[in-house]
């Protein structure tokens, strides 16, 4: 789905999804967090696949009361990018994390990159995000263990310090591991929240391998799509049913095609309060985690300033 079909898709929806006046609320304690990340599965491919009935389990979360909010991703439809706006809450002219690719500041010569009007040093990242700039790094100082479980390696690096101060972290990418590599994954995320509370854990899985791989319209896309659905539901099925749960996405897909050059359709389901919207961006959620957890921010640098905007 490119930008013009999202943003229509968008308007499109009920008048209930508008953003109503923001208000208080009540002391709750944050408590766990499961944070379950389907990297490259856009809103439009989603949606299709619930109407066919092939993700129960998610249908099954919306169906208990969690809410799917739309989200902009914005211009740099890419893995690194995404991930660190939902991490941090701040815009890539913030953390320098523009694209996927690690860019050696000392020795690349930049050059003008007519897409996006800068020059191409700025499409990849220079440095490693800092820990104290993470909303993970704040969660993990109010006791929570922290899991942090990948399934990508270079794209995902620019958060390295995160994997390094995790109290657990595994890394399953298919690439090395094969087809199986979800289940692996996705039962040592579980391990973990099973014997650690309080938790914040992260468990990214990669249906966007298998569209760069075979292609957006491709059964064997669509299949690790449903299979992260199952993943989801056995997850699901093994915590406590007021753990708190997002499900998340960086980007979607071009249609027909083998990359996401042009596909800003993100979302995130979840069981958090938020007050559904047609103007979410993926840099809101970083800003919604800072604000469930209760933590200030705006002074530099141990909190930096956000970019992003509350959805609670």
């Amino acid at each position: 789905m490119n930008r013009r079909d999202f943003i229509k898709a968008v308007s499109a929806l009920p008048l209930f999804f508008t953003l109503k006046p923001k208000k208080a609320r009540a002391a709750i304690a944050p408590g766990n967090m499961f944070m379950m990340g389907w990297d490259g599965v856009g809103h439009g491919k989603l949606t299709m696949m619930m109407s066919q009935g092939r993700l129960p389990n998610l249908q099954a979360f919306l169906d208990n009361g969690a809410i799917l909010q739309p989200l902009d991703a914005g211009q740099q439809t890419c893995t690194a990018p995404n991930w660190t706006m939902i991490f941090t809450g701040l815009h890539h002219n913030a953390t320098g994390v523009t694209g996927n690719q690690f860019r050696d500041a000392s020795s690349y010569n930049p050059t003008w990159n007519s897409k996006y009007q800068i020059f191409d040093a700025y499409t990849g990242w220079t440095s490693e995000v800092p820990y104290r700039h993470t909303v993970v790094k704040h969660i993990q100082n109010l006791g929570y263990r922290i899991g942090w479980f990948i399934s990508k390696t270079d794209p995902l690096a620019c958060l390295q310090n995160i994997k390094r101060k995790a109290d657990v972290s595994r890394r399953r990418d298919p690439k090395k591991w094969g087809d199986g590599y979800i289940s692996l994954l996705t039962d040592e995320a579980k391990n973990f929240m099973q014997v650690s509370a309080p938790f914040f854990c992260f468990c990214h899985v990669n249906p966007d391998y298998y569209g760069h791989v075979h292609g957006e319209a491709s059964a064997r896309y669509e299949d690790e799509i449903a299979e992260a659905d199952v993943r989801f539901g056995d997850i699901m099925s093994a915590l406590p049913p007021d753990t708190n749960t997002i499900v998340i996405t960086d980007h979607g897909f071009d249609k027909g095609g083998y990359r996401h050059k042009n596909a800003p359709d993100s979302w995130m389901a979840t069981n958090l309060p938020i007050q559904a919207t047609t103007h979410a961006r993926t840099v809101d959620v970083g800003a919604t985690l800072y604000d469930w957890y209760g933590i200030e921010t705006g002074t530099p640098p141990e909190r930096p300033l956000l970019r992003g905007i509350s959805l609670l």
